[in-house]
């Protein structure tokens, strides 16, 4: 593993028990932050693409955790555009799982995909890694970050090193 990547900062910092994560009154390790990291990326193996409608949350972070540690690719899809624009954007992406909180349940409700609250991902942690997760048959994980507005990247790794071609922007 490179160690100038975020999977490498992250095993180094998996038995540290120091403050890692910090959001309002609420506080993770580091040991905490690579553990729930590791568990979304399990959680989210059998998909390849996941969009995410949320702001900038704790479970953001995990997420993006996970897509270095081996998880699916993260969609951050902008929760401002319209239910037509985020279809558009998540078929451009080739998202195949749809994580959505409260406040955008009707845009994750307006797109075809399978979905699943974020709230409901987080509190199925400890389950059989396939309890609770849409069927995701036949697809395999592939780490990675990308964002709608054209400029998708994985830990240490460009876009165009994997590839892939970017996204459009609309």
């Amino acid at each position: 593993m490179t160690e100038d990547t975020l999977a490498a900062l992250l095993e180094r910092r998996a038995d540290d028990d120091r403050p890692g994560l910090l959001f309002e009154d609420l506080s993770w390790t580091w040991r905490e932050v690579v553990g729930r990291c590791r568990s979304h990326a399990r959680r989210l193996a059998g998909a390849r693409h996941v969009g995410v409608l949320c702001d900038n949350l704790p479970d953001l972070v995990f997420l993006i955790g996970a897509a270095a540690l081996g998880g699916p690719v993260v969609v951050a899809l902008n929760p401002t555009r319209s239910a037509a624009e985020l279809r558009r954007d998540a078929a451009a992406t080739d998202v195949d799982l749809l994580l959505w909180e409260a406040p955008y349940e009707h845009l994750a409700r307006a797109l075809p995909l399978p979905s699943l609250r974020l709230t409901e991902l987080t509190e199925t942690a400890g389950l059989p890694e396939t309890a609770g997760l849409p069927e995701q048959a036949g697809f395999a994980g592939k780490a990675g970050f990308a964002e709608t507005a054209g400029f998708p990247q994985t830990a240490g790794v460009t876009a165009a090193a994997l590839g892939r071609p970017r996204p459009r922007s609309w």
